[in-house]
């Protein structure tokens, strides 16, 4: 199962609801089962949210008969069962699932912000698709890691998309720089590709990164919910050393307090050599 953190009481539920449901759309498995209101997909391994069962209402729970259904299905798939654990997901079930022999896999963050926030300007060197392209499957593949650098696999979703779409390749020296998508939805289709330009830029800029400068090794993915649309960016190189570093440390202060983290991080610093 995935990691689950305890989050405030004040948490929008609402929110994280339409966050889970934009993603299904803007990131969908070859197959997907409704199973007692949770989406369980499948896509041949690629991907954990797409290869899982996640919860869509708040409160969400499984009867025993359906949470064997899902371990069944999963392992004739030859898939391990997998259930994410969200603001959504009832609090027994993490109890339910650690009595199984289910462990905390991975933890993942979801960012959701105005669109308004971000000014940067477009880069002249990004070229926009209304679908994804061969060369854009193969670049985003090739940088990925070795239980997603499938270009057949990573094909099967995002041409499985069926709301308006644009995929993003940012190019320097004739050389993929930063690849993304964005999949817009509910009224905001017509800007789904300046959402894009802006968004791919303006992260770049936060990080303190000039992206055509930065030709890529490795990809990190950022997913969000942005005013209706569903981003999925990924950034390369440098930039991936940087947002692994920053997710960690955010991830860290969620667990154990800001305090504590800067702490341990002050104590570390005292015992490095003096430059």
């Amino acid at each position: 199962m995935s990691a689950y953190v305890t989050l405030p009481d004040t948490i929008d539920l609402a929110l994280v609801a339409a966050c889970e449901e934009r993603i299904v759309n803007a990131w969908p498995a070859p197959a997907t089962l409704m199973i007692e209101g949770w989406a369980v997909r499948f896509a041949d391994g690629y991907s954990g949210r797409a290869n899982s069962a996640s919860p869509l209402k708040s409160g969400s729970t499984l009867s025993e008969g359906a949470l064997a259904l899902i371990e069944r299905l999963y392992t004739e798939a030859g898939l391990p069962p997998c259930i994410r654990l969200t603001p959504l997901t009832h609090p027994g079930m993490a109890r339910r699932l650690a009595a199984r022999g289910y462990r905390l896999r991975d933890a993942s963050i979801g960012m959701v912000a105005p669109l308004a926030a971000f000014e940067a300007a477009p880069a002249s060197a990004l070229t926009l698709e209304p679908c994804a392209t061969r060369q854009w499957i193969g670049a985003v593949a090739a940088r990925q890691s070795p239980d997603k650098n499938d270009p057949e696999k990573l094909a099967a979703i995002v041409r499985n998309i069926r709301l308006p779409a644009a995929f993003a390749a940012l190019h320097a020296a004739g050389a993929p720089v930063a690849l993304g998508m964005s999949v817009a939805e509910r009224g905001m289709a017509e800007e789904g590709a300046p959402i894009l330009i802006r968004l791919i830029t303006a992260i770049a800029s936060r990080f303190g990164i000039v992206v055509s400068e930065k030709v890529a090794a490795a990809a990190v993915p950022v997913v969000g919910a942005l005013g209706g649309a569903a981003v999925n960016l990924i950034f390369m190189d440098h930039f991936q050393e940087m947002a692994h570093g920053h997710f960690a440390i955010r991830r860290l202060e969620r667990i154990y307090g800001p305090d504590a983290v800067r702490a341990e991080y002050e104590a570390i610093r005292a015992t490095l050599p003096k430059t």
